[in-house]
This record gives C-alpha cells, sequence and structure tokens, in this order.
C-alpha cells in the first residue's frame, strides 16, 4: 500500500482505515481512480491473499476488476485461481484440483512464468488430487490409482518364455491367514505372504488385490487393499506385505480373497492358481 501510495499520489492512511473497516470495495475503486495498473492490482490481491487464508474478500474484490485481463494473462489467471482456491480448500478440495488441471491445458496470449513456478504450483496442487478419489478402501480407489500402475507394462506368454506366478502354501485354493503387528504400525498390522515364480523368465511388477470381509459384534464390513509385488526370477520367491488399518483389530471372523496381476498386464502359463482365499 505504501508503494502505490508513493507512486500513484495515493493516501496510504486512507487505504488503511478502509482496510479496518472493510470496506473493500472502496479500496478497489480508489486503485482505478488513480490509475493503479492491472499487473500491480494482481499482486495487490495477491499479497492480501497469502497474508490472510482466513478472508479472501478483499483480493477477491480487488481481481474482480482485472478479470479481463486474467483471461488473457497466464500469470495473473492462475494468481486468481489461488487466491479463488483459498476459499474453497476445506469444502471442495476435488474442485481446487480439476481447476488447475483444466488451466493447465489452457493457451493465453500472455505468459511470463518461469518454469520453476508453474512446477511449484502443480507440485502442491497435486495433493488435492486425493479429494477426487473414490474411498481409499473401496474397489474404484485403486481402478483409478494402483500401488503400481500397470497401463504402460505388458508380458506376453511363449512357450519358450513364460511367468507363472503362485501364493506359496496354498492348498486347494486356501492359505493359512498370518496377521502380524508391530511397534511401527499402532494403527493396525499387515498380513504376509509369499509369491513366487514357477515360470522361466524373471516377472515384470505386479500387484496383488486383497478383499476383506469382516463380521464382528457391530456388523459386518468390507474393504479392499493393494500391494506392489515386485519382479520375481524365475523359481524365486519374494515376501509381499498388506498393511492392514487399526479398525479391524477386534473380535470378529473374515475372509480375504487375495488375487495376483488383477490388471491381467502378465499373460502367465497357469493363471488358475492367482486366487486364494484366507479365512480366519
Amino acid at each position: 500500500l505504501q508503494a502505490v501510495a508513493r507512486q500513484y499520489a495515493g493516501d496510504v492512511a486512507l487505504f488503511r482505515q478502509w482496510m479496518v473497516e472493510n470496506k473493500w470495495e472502496a479500496l478497489s475503486k480508489e486503485f482505478v481512480r488513480l490509475g493503479v495498473g492491472n499487473t500491480e492490482r494482481m499482486v495487490i490481491a495477491y499479497v492480501f491473499a497469502m497474508a490472510d487464508y482466513s478472508d479472501q474478500r478483499l483480493a477477491l474484490t480487488i481481481l474482480s476488476g482485472v478479470q479481463d485481463v486474467l483471461i488473457q494473462h497466464e500469470v495473473g489467471y492462475w494468481i486468481a485461481m489461488l487466491i479463488a482456491s483459498q476459499t474453497i480448500m476445506e469444502t471442495e478440495p476435488c474442485n481446487v484440483f480439476l481447476m488447475f488441471a483444466e488451466a493447465d491445458a489452457k493457451k493465453f496470449e500472455v505468459s511470463s512464468w518461469r518454469n520453476e513456478a508453474k512446477v511449484m504450483i502443480m507440485d502442491y496442487i497435486a495433493l488435492y488430487e486425493l479429494a477426487c478419489l473414490p474411498d481409499e478402501y473401496s474397489d474404484d480407489y485403486y481402478l483409478l490409482k494402483p500401488v503400481f500402475d500397470t497401463t504402460q507394462t505388458k508380458q506376453i506368454y511363449s512357450p519358450a518364455k513364460y511367468v507363472d506366478l503362485q501364493f506359496v502354501g496354498a492348498n486347494a485354493g486356501e492359505l493359512d491367514m498370518n496377521v502380524f503387528t508391530d511397534n511401527e504400525s499402532d494403527e493396525g498390522g499387515y498380513v504376509l505372504m509369499e509369491v513366487k515364480n514357477n515360470g522361466n523368465t524373471h516377472s515384470i511388477p505386479t500387484n496383488v488385490y486383497c478383499e476383506m470381509q469382516i463380521k464382528t459384534e457391530e456388523g459386518e464390513d468390507r474393504f479392499v487393499r493393494q500391494a506392489l509385488v515386485p519382479g520375481i526370477g524365475p523359481r524365486k520367491s519374494e515376501i509381499v506385505r498388506i498393511f492392514l488399518p487399526g479398525v479391524w483389530w477386534q473380535k470378529g471372523v473374515g475372509t480375504m480373497e487375495l488375487r495376483l496381476d488383477q490388471a491381467n498386464q502378465i499373460e502367465e502359463s497357469d493363471e488358475a492358481n492367482n486366487s486364494v482365499r484366507m479365512s480366519e
């Protein structure tokens, strides 16, 4: 405010008074009357927005007078979004991510980005992508965000080079349930299982899908989890660990269905042994 007052012969004391009295419209109109430039008004709005995350009314009021400029000016447009997003971060976090993803694909007449600035903003906004995903314990969650992205990889079967993943210790489609807890996971525990590649070719990484159905005194519930199965050499095995949330550590009975390579990116010589059941 002092810098604007010096450059445009404004009254800094009056500026401050209007701020204290929440007279944002008057302050914004005075900037217009004094001829404060659009770029400077965008910067002023951003400074006020960062000064008080909880109240964006002053910043939004100042920005409202430069909407036509913002549409064409990439940096200004993103400043406006950063300010607007402050008002919805708690109530509409998914929309924060969506509006920046849309802006990232837009073309602007004016752009004066430093590449580092845009990368920093998108790295931060990526945190809000999680709000657009389904519940973490649902099937839909892992369809959108698998533990290991299987969409870009494929392993083709041939008689000369083949993979055959299976759960070690499985008998007639059943596997003993081994559940562990430790001091590092006070809010839950994990299931350990051994996966072996009986093929003659090193397998590519994939996922193991886990569906649990639990019955307790409080009722029945269901949730799903997923864990990475690393690439396994021929005739070798790896221990795979699936974390279970603490809400399930109560007396009850349940079943766990485990399936290897749910996305079917590995064509195996024998896929009949890719699914087992655990009961307790």
